[in-house]
């Protein structure tokens, strides 16, 4: 199938077979559900093609739990590299975004452009989840006078890029360069 035929389902299919339990098995549509916080039908669903997921946030838990760009997830390219990988492997842990979808919508997919560069700029699992953590704070802030659910698309953008000078500044310290 050429990348022009692929869809974000056939995206999802290949990058949850890529993904080993511990005793050597594919990931199931079961267990990439209970990781996204999704039925397992949906997973069937979106890797059958009938529905897409288009929430910024199912999205981000996608290329989270896949450990997969969201550009690639969503518009495909080149697929990851890496062969395959172990359920596990990698996981920064609970990041409060994919556990609880604390990033607020607008600020998603930015947030998940910067996570993605963090992984391929090498940096921990601990150091992904420090970040991601400090993103959550930016983007839900109670420093502003505006309530998060009145505020503008742009503006809980604008505080995602301020976290991300934040991050860079401190990574630059440790000789790391996202």
């Amino acid at each position: 199938m050429s990348d022009a035929d692929e869809s974000i389902g056939d995206r999802i299919r290949q990058a949850r077979e890529r993904i080993r339990t511990a005793s050597g098995r594919r990931m199931t549509q079961g267990e990439l559900a209970a990781a996204v916080e999704v039925e397992r039908n949906t997973v069937s669903r979106w890797e059958n093609g009938d529905v897409q997921p288009t929430k910024p946030a199912q999205l981000l838990r996608l290329a989270r739990v896949l450990r997969v760009p969201t550009d690639w997830l969503i518009e495909g390219g080149t697929p990851p590299t890496g062969g395959t990988a172990q359920l596990g492997e990698g996981e920064p842990g609970v990041y409060p975004s994919a556990a609880n979808g604390d990033v607020p919508a607008p600020a998603a997919s930015v947030v998940a452009a910067y996570l993605d560069r963090l992984a391929r700029a090498g940096c921990t699992a601990a150091q992904r989840a420090a970040a991601e953590s400090l993103f959550v704070a930016a983007t839900r802030n109670a420093v502003s006078r505006t309530p998060l659910e009145s505020r503008e698309e742009r503006d809980v953008v604008a505080d995602a890029d301020a976290a991300w000078d934040l991050i860079v500044a401190i990574l630059r310290r440790d000789g790391v360069r996202p």
